[in-house]
This record gives structure tokens, C-alpha cells and sequence, in this order.
């Protein structure tokens, strides 16, 4: 028979390895929060995609009617640049959107923002970084996802020297806290019966 505190445990390995899921979005939003001598630092996708459960289809892209913007452009790129489905991270290959740092901006958070077609069930996103220069710019950024005006994930992440998360499972903004203090409020009710 196991300990009540065993049972807990179990709980929260169990809130801990089932709290990837899906969650009905409408939209991506990346926003980039490295602060460097007082300034956020330069912000630059190559590419960041939102995988619709079940089909896999990366409903960020542009192709898939996905439009991207951002609160600042600048090096003559377009916010266009990171959902056409090119995940080349060269700057060069004029594959990536650039924020306008060192073009007058710089001095708040630079958000990048996909608006899907239609709310999906979605499971999983990657984002890809810049790769011929600057690894540091993509050490703390935030992912969130909404539907509507409602958060529904958001995840803190970063890519740094791998320039990419890997297919990385959403967490849904339900809280792993709720499950702990659920098992802890079923530990206290196991107490009183004993």
C-alpha cells in the first residue's frame, strides 16, 4: 500500500509528465526579452511554426494562411520572412525578420506575432533563430498562445547555440500548482478518515 506522501509524489510525476497538450489558438506570439546594458538586444527569426494536432500542418505558415507582424521591422526585412516556410537562418538569404535595433529602436521588447486563418487545435511550435551570427539575441523569449483575447499557453524558451526548440510541446496555462494542491487537499481528506 503507498504512503500518502508517496501518493502525492505520484501526483505530481503524473501533473509533470502529462502537461503537454493541445490547446484552440488563433495566434503565436513571440516575444523577446534578453536585456543587454539596459535595452533588449536585436531580435531576428528565421522561422517560427505552430503544428495543428493530429495533421502535423504548420498553421503559422503563410502558405497556410498564417499572417505575421511584428512591433518593429527594420534592415529592410519583412515580418513575412519568418512564416514563409524557410527555416534557412542565414541573414543573407534574406530568409529572416529583423527588428529595427540599431536602426533608432531597441528600447522595449520586440513582439513578433502569427495570426493563424482559423482557430486550430494546436500541439506543438519551433522557432528558428538566426544562424550566421549572434546565438546570444536568442538566450529568453517568451512563447505565448491565444485564442481571442483569452491566453491559453505560454511557455518561456530559448534557442541560443541550436538556433531551434526541437518540436516543442505545449504546456496549457493550467497550472501544475492546481494538481499539487489538489493532491494535497486528498492527502488532508486521507488524514481526517484514517
Amino acid at each position: 500500500m503507498k504512503t500518502p506522501l508517496a501518493c502525492l509524489l505520484s501526483c505530481c510525476a503524473l501533473a509533470a509528465s502529462s502537461h503537454a497538450a493541445t490547446v484552440l489558438a488563433d495566434r503565436i506570439i513571440v516575444t523577446n526579452s534578453v536585456i543587454n546594458n539596459g535595452t533588449t538586444v536585436a531580435t531576428h527569426w528565421a522561422e517560427v511554426q505552430a503544428f495543428q494536432q493530429g495533421s502535423g500542418t504548420n498553421v503559422a505558415a503563410g502558405l497556410n494562411g498564417g499572417t505575421a507582424t511584428a512591433s518593429s521591422t527594420g534592415w529592410g526585412t519583412s515580418p513575412s520572412w519568418a512564416n514563409d516556410g524557410n527555416t534557412d537562418g542565414a541573414f543573407g538569404s534574406n530568409s529572416s525578420w529583423h527588428d529595427n535595433d540599431g536602426q533608432g529602436g531597441g528600447a522595449e521588447p520586440d513582439v513578433f506575432t502569427v495570426i493563424f486563418s482559423a482557430p486550430v487545435l494546436v500541439d506543438s511550435f519551433n522557432i528558428h533563430g538566426r544562424n550566421d551570427c549572434c546565438p546570444e539575441r536568442d538566450d529568453v523569449f517568451q512563447v505565448e498562445f491565444y485564442n481571442g483575447a483569452t491566453l491559453v499557453a505560454s511557455q518561456s524558451a530559448g534557442i541560443g547555440a541550436s538556433f531551434s526548440t526541437g518540436l516543442t510541446p505545449i504546456i496549457p496555462e493550467t497550472s501544475v500548482t492546481a494538481v499539487v494542491l489538489f493532491a494535497l487537499g486528498a492527502l488532508s481528506l486521507r488524514r481526517h478518515r484514517a
